[in-house]
């Protein structure tokens, strides 16, 4: 499955894609998290999402014990958009970076960076995001149901009024 991810979009993206979403993390780090900030998130999430016109399940867990802080699934969802959630965060686990840095680094370099095994996939598609406190890799926030890129475009978006920070554009567009 991540062969033809990486095929799809072969000489789509560039290295200057890749310093882009590189710079978008830098940007988007907390200075403290806490299972209240994982509530607040997810609630501007959820207020931002009505406009991609697509329902979504969300996950914020902490990396310390794997403890779900905030999850929520809305009524036009399954659970498998929690499974698909997991694998875009098993990417931001192997990569330390968000899950579509993952995809643009492989078609950056023409090679795969990830393991998956049927039990525990890795999803190179937007959708994951690692937070930062310190330089610290704290709790990861993953959703799913989005088509396009967009589970990306909202994550940042999300991200960025929750922070109050600009940050540059990069628009995904995942075939």
């Amino acid at each position: 499955m991540l062969e033809e991810m990486m095929n799809q979009q072969a000489g789509k993206y560039t290295k200057k894609d890749l310093e882009t979403l590189e710079e978008q993390e830098r940007i988007l780090q907390f200075e403290h998290f806490t299972s209240q900030d994982a509530f607040e998130l997810g609630k501007v999430i959820v207020e931002c999402a009505p406009k991609y016109k697509e329902g979504i399940a969300i996950n914020i867990q902490r990396c310390s014990d794997q403890g779900i802080i905030f999850q929520y699934m809305d009524d036009s969802k399954a659970e498998r958009n929690f499974g698909f959630a997991k694998g875009k965060r098993n990417t931001v686990l192997q990569t330390g970076h968000n899950s579509l840095w993952a995809l643009v680094k492989s078609v950056v370099d023409g090679k795969i960076n990830l393991i998956e095994t049927e039990e525990d996939p890795a999803y190179p598609v937007g959708g994951a995001y690692p937070i930062y406190v310190e330089g610290k890799m704290v709790a990861t926030v993953a959703l799913s149901g989005l088509h396009h890129g967009n589970d990306f475009n909202l994550l940042v978006e999300a991200l960025s009024k929750y922070l109050g920070k600009e940050i540059p554009t990069f628009q995904a567009e995942i075939l």
